[in-house]
């Protein structure tokens, strides 16, 4: 998996900017939220986002999905029936929400194609036995070209809670130039993660139909760009 990474440099040249502080601030947790339909809105999202502030989450009521980066905030919601997506509205609020604060990035650069199953392992290969692996949970961005992208946006419930409700509005792109914007957590499942797997991962797509949304598979092509916190 070593040869998966094939540089590294920071994103910022000035030593004096401090490290990331390890902190992960949530706002209710998944299990709350979906399985227990405790969905009120928690905090106002733009309340939560700073220039260097980095976040997912799910708005009040479920009404779709929360991307935070560098302090801007981009939503994705379902009305009638089609995922509309850009940034967010001054008071839209999260019935969950993962925020950090990471003053500055690590860069590298993925050498091989891998999938989310392989993008865990080399997560886990590069923080092993640093500060950053330290931490039960940090954030990461991955920019770059994106293949067989299946991701939905939840329009006001849960299918797994409660299957007869109203079905998230899905998508596939089998290739797309985009933004990936997640955590990897050890904490135990429903509490910023799902069942299965320890990442949450959210994307966003520019261009002239934009999308934000949960993000249920994707493959991450070489030369793709990895941000993590430095420790």
């Amino acid at each position: 998996m070593k040869t998966a990474i094939l540089s590294l440099a920071l994103l910022s040249a000035c030593s004096s900017t401090p490290a990331w502080n390890g902190q992960v601030e949530t706002y209710g947790t998944l299990r709350e939220v979906l399985a227990q339909g405790d969905n009120h809105g928690r905090v106002v999202v733009e309340a939560a986002a700073t220039p260097h502030t980095v976040g997912i989450g799910a708005l009040e009521g479920l009404d779709g999905e929360v991307v935070v980066f560098e302090g801007q905030v981009y939503t994705g919601r379902v009305e009638a029936g089609e995922v509309v997506s850009g940034h967010g509205n001054a008071m839209d609020q999260a019935a969950f929400l993962a925020v950090a604060e990471v003053p500055v990035w690590e860069e590298l650069r993925i050498a091989r194609t891998v999938s989310l199953e392989e993008l865990v392992a080399l997560l886990e290969e590069l923080v092993a036995g640093t500060e950053l692996g330290k931490s039960e949970t940090f954030p990461f961005v991955i920019d770059g070209e994106l293949l067989n992208l299946q991701s939905h946006v939840i329009d006001g419930n849960c299918p797994i809670a409660n299957p007869d409700g109203p079905a998230p509005a899905r998508q596939v792109a089998e290739r797309a130039q985009g933004r990936l914007v997640g955590f990897y957590s050890t904490l135990p499942p429903g509490t910023l993660t799902h069942h299965g797997s320890p990442l949450h991962v959210h994307v966003v797509l520019a261009g002239k139909k934009p999308l934000v949304a949960h993000v249920d598979d994707v493959i991450v092509t070489a030369g793709s760009t990895l941000l993590v916190p430095r420790p």
